[in-house]
């Protein structure tokens, strides 16, 4: 039997973070559920809500984000939809890692375990930051399981990834100063976002006691990936998102030169960390989309 991977420095430091994460969850207004799945990179932990009769939505959280970011759209998403957010298994949360993903493989893999773990078939995913990667893969490996495919402020995916944002994310993980860590944030959010923030909370104390250690990095998909996505596509893009290597408006002009089944927002002041405005913004438009696309 694999042993248990610890991603946090410390156990005090793992409290510490639990603690924030379950302050977080505290700001949910919908009913939900904690469910746990055994693939071969470990058990994997769901937040489930919404009515057991619903269309299945599966969503996957940025990195070191949690399941319980999408706390502002869920209310929304699971009017009519049964909703499972997963845990990344290899990041901060509760999920419990017993592998590293090294590669789009190993990610697949474990997303393909998970989902028939939940009885789950074929589905539409969201992703967000290294969740839209993640989802885009097993979209372009899977194309028949995946019914619908949105992307919110995803992490390369359909841009390059700034080399500045390569630079300042490695040096804010690396020092200790919390000065530094919060600045980092706070310039992913465009400075939107409140240090009372529950999910800035969850992410500052993920960035001070925990390490990386997924070998999963984000790149652009090549054409010939873009071209494999099958399924009704939602890109959502925020403007001033310092991650991109490109500005969305290239992003969006580059998309439709492909003329691709892909439908482009862009949210003018949105960063890569997005308020829950921002958020709840998101929601509406996701529901719209889904609502209105076969």
């Amino acid at each position: 039997m694999s042993s248990q991977i610890s991603v946090f420095d410390s156990s005090q430091g793992q409290d510490k973070f639990l603690k924030a994460y379950n302050l977080l969850m505290a700001t949910w207004s919908v009913p939900f559920e904690d469910k746990w799945v055994d693939t071969c990179f470990g058990k994997t932990h769901v937040v489930v809500s919404g009515p057991l009769d619903g269309e299945p939505l599966v969503l996957l959280s940025g990195a070191q984000a949690t399941s319980g970011m999408w706390g502002p759209m869920v209310p929304e998403l699971t009017k009519k939809r049964r909703v499972f957010c997963i845990d990344l298994i290899d990041q901060v949360g509760l999920s419990v890692p017993t592998k590293v993903l090294k590669n789009t493989q190993d990610s697949n893999a474990w997303l393909e375990e998970t989902l028939a773990g939940l009885g789950l078939n074929e589905v539409t995913i969201i992703g967000n930051s290294l969740g839209s990667f993640i989802a885009s893969m097993f979209a372009v490996t899977h194309p028949d399981r995946v019914r619908k495919l949105i992307l919110t402020a995803p992490a390369a995916t359909v841009s390059s990834v700034s080399f500045l944002y390569i630079v300042k994310a490695i040096f804010s993980s690396s020092v200790s100063s919390l000065f530094v860590k919060k600045r980092f944030l706070q310039q992913c959010a465009a400075g939107l976002v409140d240090s009372d923030n529950k999910l800035y909370q969850v992410l500052l104390n993920a960035m001070t006691e925990s390490k990386i250690i997924s070998k999963i990095i984000p790149r652009k998909l090549t054409i010939d990936e873009l071209r494999n996505l099958k399924s009704p596509t939602l890109v959502m893009l925020g403007a001033e998102d310092i991650s991109a290597g490109e500005s969305a408006d290239t992003v969006v002009a580059e998309l439709s030169k492909l003329a691709l089944d892909f439908n482009v927002e862009v949210f003018a002041g949105a960063g890569h960390l997005w308020t829950e405005q921002q958020y709840q913004l998101a929601g509406n438009k996701i529901v719209e989309f889904l609502d209105t696309t076969i």
